[in-house]
């Protein structure tokens, strides 16, 4: 199996959507990591959302962001 990693992300008006999609091997290859588990996290703080998508030896993520019309609002929340 051929190893990969494809990062894409587009804006559509006020939203970031982000899709990583990366081979894995086996169904009991994957496991969630302390960073997927970070990610949710801050997705979920900030109205945002976070899905995961596995089919045979694919995994998929996908991030939507905000994105704040004010700059100075997201150095603010990370205080």
């Amino acid at each position: 199996m051929e190893k990969y990693i494809h990062v894409s992300g587009r804006i559509q008006r006020e939203f970031l959507m982000m899709e990583i999609e990366n081979s894995f091997h086996g169904k009991d290859a994957f496991k969630k990591g302390i960073g997927l588990s970070k990610v949710k996290k801050v997705a979920e703080k900030y109205g945002c959302a976070m899905s995961i998508e596995t089919q045979e030896n694919r995994f998929v993520l996908h991030v939507l962001l905000i994105l704040s019309q004010h700059p100075e609002d997201i150095l603010r929340q990370m205080d």
